[in-house]
């Protein structure tokens, strides 16, 4: 074997023998780790221990020194870009915003949260070619998905490998070439180590927001294509080269004339500005103010490049022979541009827009009508009618953001408008080609239709608009003599009649429009003798046209309804429902006689005679012969609310429809009918059931994202029909459930991966890029009644690629009771006093390095994208591990056994200050002030002392449960008294389902009493041991009984501190397994751990005041109970 002193020659000979021994020598990649740089100094302080001690470590520092090793003799020297992509991963990184600290209030995931700068941390610590090889990391990142820039990794190392391999057959060759020749990288490690900087550059565009969207606007101007080369490897390696060669000078302020596009993909990863020149019909001078580019490093790009088809900005295309197993080399070809494919909701609302407009196939493009229409329509429904219809409040958000804003955000907003309409029609319901006229769903949601438009509209809505459509539209036809007929109203039975255009007046002078009211016939006479007349029942009818008069100024007169149905029957005309014959005279005059009888009848309902002039006149219209009579009619256009009817002479087929300008000034000045434009919106959701589908998913998924501050979704998900989604179907069974929560974000968050609910069954969080998505059952006390689809944002992620579904393992182990630390169990009576004695005990998450691969329905692929990873959350005592919980399965569904059985207390309490202090009722107390006192636990009640500690209270509580040990978790402020009467209804459960005949039927019997409880419940509470855990929480608890039956009890609490203290809003828990259900049996020891367990800070172990357990008895503190009502979340609960 060669020595190491042939080795440290800088050159060897290439002989065969050199050769061979020199590679017998095995290079530990691991071994070495270097001072990072100062400028990586603010990084490396802010990151977390775990990710810190896995970049120095662990496999990335492994993999950041291997690819530096391997590549680093090709590359070019760039200490001006090192230096500042140092400060400025440093300047975002100490950035609390963008890389919070893991707290308590994170839990079990405390060590995950923070942004994911492992990568870069463990090239600053790997020496030469490391930091270069992450720049790469960055770039591939930003233009290639996951699997796709772990195709290209996996082809450069063996490319790169197969180059050295040939330069070791030359005469001489660098020492190092040997190592960086055995090197081999696995592709699982290849795949985390684009994670994590596809992660990190999540963190980054967020920070550098501004100058970003800037330079992807630049990039969109100029359009152009990365230069094609022989392969992958020549491809990749020489635009890395130039790009850092060129973004070096730039940084050391030597200004650079820019041909290639490389280099624009290299400041887009690496978040670095020089100002630029950027030459076109207009050229233009862009200052982004980078303080890390010195003066003079102006980049001048050009806009000359090749132009794509469709795409805009950056494009780069490559065959990738490593992404499936089997078949010829894929050839895939992505781009950047401004249409991030990462973008906060309600950039995607605003795309759903532009889809809906596609549909619509609208010739109507400007968004801000568009806008206008959105608002008004949600305005024209009052809140009740909103919350039916939620989508409409959705769409109005979005409009009401694009109205109220200005300049580039306006501009912004546009854009993904004009994208959702131009690219993505199916989006929200089976789209068809864009053509500004074919459309697939009716538009503005039906409003146009003429038939439709005009039942939203008020009856003199409907007249004026119909003499509008006449007036202001030529059909070909003359209409003079035309007339609208329309119902008296929606009930009656009787039509009234009005001119479609003016007539003259009888006089001569002018012209002006005319009523007609139908009088209904009770004797058949003809006649022009007012005797006849006066044998119709006019009264109705002459109310009617005095209403009339006044409302509109038009002359109103009168019309036997026997001139018109007396000639309907005539077979010679074949007349149908839609055909009118206007008889005529005398049947159709305007009587005389009844102008008399109408001003008897306006001096009886209104008792004056001044305005009787005014109605004169427009009543005493003469016995004139009309210009419709004797004609037949047919209707022309409108509906049964209102019709134009034409001389069937004249009368020609038409279409007609609303124009979208004519709905929106109709729904901006709110002349609709609210009831009328509901019931029509609910007609169309069933008519059109996948646009109804996928606006009601888009509320869904808004509402679920506007708690999830910061997270952002993939703009692909656009290609994805949204109707066709499984987590859209909500079940009124069930509800919105955290299956469906988790399912929609998966969806959102890829855009690619549209899986069934059934997938999400047992995931308790979800790690993807730079986010963890986390059930709130994690983060939060045992008593908060949370929602069953919470889920929390937490920035940070498991450090794996793709989509990682976490599962908790349903059978957790758990410390046993040893000899060696009996002489800590002290179970001392409980004195009265609540403290917190457990502040050593924290959670820690950790995987177990169980894997599975989730199938998607896509094959042959080498990467996983989608698959379940296997967590443990461990319960640690002052660094010792005691044991691990099952969180998960113990709260998370509400009809799982643990709670079929549930009662409520009563929230007032009645009890004296007396009762409420006095827990002498519950017999003996045991109080535990460790967790050794827990584990080896007393034959009777114990009270776990961990007031105001959320997360020794969530640890107590989980490991009582998943025991099947008797829990209550108490609040501050608790009555005693009441919780004796939780107690008794705890044993009518038992009777119910154990047939306690002598514990429960006494009880049940028998009044609430101090003997008849120490008779009956204390023997109970000394048989089977009961926890209970103190908190200081003004939340709402669940009580719980944590075997196969279940009760649920919200009540009041008690008061556990001083009586200065403010009393909080009351709220507790129990849980209560059957006495007769056997144990567990728990393993005799922890078997060795196949997984990593965060420790927390050494911290003293808190038995009790100095030290140890207090005997004194508190009995003169006394307290009032407060209570207050709470959802509990669940519906259709059994009540015992």
């Amino acid at each position: 074997m060669a020595s190491i002193g042939k080795i440290a020659l800088s050159l060897a000979s290439g002989t065969q023998e050199a050769t061979l021994a020199l590679a017998n020598i095995n290079f530990d990649f691991s071994m070495v780790k270097l001072t990072a740089p100062t400028e990586y100094q603010g990084l490396g302080a802010s990151l977390s221990h775990k990710r810190k001690r896995q970049a120095e470590d662990g496999s990335t520092h492994v993999t950041a020194r291997k690819l530096g090793a391997l590549f680093a003799d090709d590359l070019p020297s760039t200490p001006n870009l090192a230096r500042a992509y140092g400060l400025r991963v440093s300047e975002i990184a100490e950035n609390p915003k963008l890389n919070p600290h893991g707290g308590k209030s994170d839990g079990p995931l405390a060590d995950l949260v923070g942004a994911d700068g492992t990568s870069i941390w463990a090239a600053a610590t790997s020496g030469k070619g490391a930091m270069a090889v992450h720049l790469l990391a960055c770039m591939l990142a930003r233009i290639w998905p996951g699997p796709e820039a772990t195709a290209i990794w996996s082809e450069l190392v063996v490319s790169r490998k197969g180059v050295l391999q040939r330069r070791l057959q030359e005469s001489e060759f660098p020492i190092t070439t040997i190592a960086a020749a055995q090197i081999e990288v696995a592709r699982d490690n290849l795949a985390e180590w684009d994670a994590s900087a596809r992660s990190w550059l999540r963190t980054a565009d967020t920070a550098k927001r501004r100058q970003q969207t800037q330079l992807m606007l630049i990039i969109d101007n100029i359009q152009s294509v990365m230069p094609a080369k022989n392969g992958v490897y020549d491809s990749v390696m020489e635009a890395w080269k130039n790009a850092m060669s060129v973004v070096d000078k730039l940084i050391s302020g030597i200004a650079q004339d820019v041909q290639s596009t490389e280099t624009l993909l290299g400041i887009s990863a690496w978040h670095l500005y020089p100002d630029m020149f950027v030459l076109g019909r207009e050229s233009t001078h862009v200052k982004q103010d980078d303080e890390l580019i010195k003066p003079g490093g102006l980049m001048t790009v050009g806009s000359h490049h090749t132009y794509t088809k469709e795409d805009c900005g950056l494009s780069w295309s490559m065959p990738l022979a490593q992404l499936l197993y089997y078949g010829k080399p894929v050839v895939s070809t992505r781009s950047v541009d401004s249409k991030s494919p990462r973008v906060p909701f309600d950039r995607l609302l605003s795309a759903a827009v532009g889809s809906l407009m596609n549909t619509w196939g609208l010739s109507l493009s400007d968004p801000e009508r568009i806008a206008v229409f959105m608002v008004s329509l949600c305005d024209c429904l009052d809140s009740d009618r909103q919350r039916k219809l939620p989508w409409i409040t959705t769409l109005a958000q979005c409009a009401r953001s694009f109205l109220v804003s200005s300049g580039n955000e306006r501009s912004e907003q546009a854009r993904y408008i004009a994208l959702g309409r131009r690219r993505y029609g199916s989006f929200l319901a089976p789209g068809v080609p864009f053509s500004g006229s074919a459309i697939s769903s009716p538009p503005l949601f039906g409003l146009t239709d003429l038939d439709t438009f005009l039942k939203l509209l008020e009856p003199e809505e409907r007249i004026a608009k119909l003499r509008d459509i006449a007036k202001t539209n030529d059909f070909g036809v003359d209409m003079t003599n035309a007339f609208i007929r329309y119902p008296r109203s929606p009930e009656a039975s009787f039509y009234e009649y009005a001119t479609l255009f003016p007539h003259p007046t009888s006089d001569g002078h002018g012209s002006l429009h005319r009523r007609w009211i139908e009088v209904q016939v009770l004797v058949h006479k003809y006649g022009a003798n007012s005797n006849a007349v006066q044998e119709l029942h006019i009264y109705q009818a002459v109310d009617r046209s005095i209403d009339v008069i006044l409302c509109t100024g038009e002359a109103c007169g009168f019309l036997n309804s026997h001139a018109i149905e007396a000639s309907i029957s005539r077979p010679e005309w074949q007349v149908s429902s839609n055909v009118v014959f206007w008889d005529e005279s005398p049947y159709s005059l305007d009587a005389a006689g009844l102008g008399a009888l109408a001003k008897a009848r306006y001096a009886y309902r209104t008792n004056r005679a001044a305005e009787w002039r005014f109605l004169e006149v427009k009543l005493n219209l003469g016995a004139l012969k009309h210009s419709f009579d004797g004609r037949l009619y047919s209707s022309f256009l409108g509906n049964s609310e209102a019709q134009i009817y034409q001389p069937v002479d004249k009368w020609k087929n038409v279409n007609y429809s609303i124009t979208p300008e004519a709905v929106i000034e109709n729904l901006v000045s709110q002349k609709i009918q609210a009831a009328a434009l509901e019931n029509h919106m609910h007609r169309l959701c069933t008519q059109q059931g996948e646009l109804s589908r996928s606006l009601n998913c888009l509320y869904l998924a808004s509402r679920l994202y506007s708690s999830l501050s910061g997270s952002e979704i993939d703009l692909s998900v656009l290609s994805i029909p949204l109707w066709k989604s499984p987590w859209g179907l909500v079940l009124p069974s069930t509800g919105w459930t955290i299956k469906h929560s988790f399912a929609c974000i998966a969806m959102f968050e890829t855009g690619v991966l549209d899986m069934h609910l059934h997938h999400f069954d047992e995931v308790v969080a979800m790690s993807a890029g730079n986010t963890l998505y986390v059930s709130e059952v994690l983060l939060c006390d045992p008593s908060t009644r949370s929602s069953p689809h919470r889920i929390r944002a937490l920035v940070g992620n498991v450090g794996k690629p793709g989509l990682a579904l976490l599962l908790l393992p349903k059978n957790p182990m758990r410390r046993e009771p040893d000899l060696e630390t009996w002489q800590m169990v002290n179970h001392a009576e409980f004195d009265g006093i609540f403290q917190d004695n457990f502040r050593g005990t924290s959670l820690h998450l950790s995987l177990t390095g169980y894997e599975q691969a989730l199938n998607i329905g896509q094959h042959g692929g080498r990467d996983k994208e989608v698959y379940y990873l296997e967590a443990v959350v461990a319960a640690l005592h002052d660094g010792s591990w005691v044991a691990d919980l099952d969180i998960w399965n113990v709260s998370r569904k509400p009809d799982d056994v643990q709670r079929k059985w549930i009662q409520h207390l009563p929230l007032i309490c009645s009890h004296s200050d007396a009762e409420q202090a006095d827990f002498s009722y519950l017999a003996k107390l045991t109080s535990i002030d460790n967790w050794y006192e827990f584990l080896d636990r007393p034959q009777n009640a114990m009270i776990v002392r961990a007031k105001g500690n959320w997360t020794a209270r969530l640890a107590f509580a989980t490991a009582a449960a998943n025991m099947q040990q008797p829990l209550v978790v108490g609040s501050e402020k608790i009555c005693w008294a009441l919780r004796v009467e939780l107690f008794l209804l705890c044993l009518a459960a038992y009777q119910s389902a154990w047939k306690w005949q002598s514990y429960a039927a006494a009880v049940i019997a028998s009044d609430f009493g101090r003997n008849k409880f120490q008779s009956y419940v204390a023997p109970f509470l000394n048989v089977v041991p009961w926890v209970i855990i103190i908190q200081n929480s003004i939340n709402t608890p669940k009580l719980a009984l944590n075997d196969p039956i279940s009760l649920w009890c919200q009540h009041t609490t008690i008061n556990v501190t001083a009586q200065t203290d403010p009393p909080p809003t009351p709220s507790s828990a129990l849980t209560i397994p059957s006495p007769l259900s056997p144990r567990a049996e728990p393993p005799a020891s922890r078997p060795a751990q196949t997984h990593n367990t965060e420790l927390s800070a050494p911290t003293s172990l808190q038995t009790g005041p100095h030290g140890k357990p207090s005997k004194k008895r508190h009995t003169s503190s006394r307290t009032s109970a407060s209570a207050s009502s709470h959802d509990n979340g669940i519906e259709d609960e059994p009540v015992v």
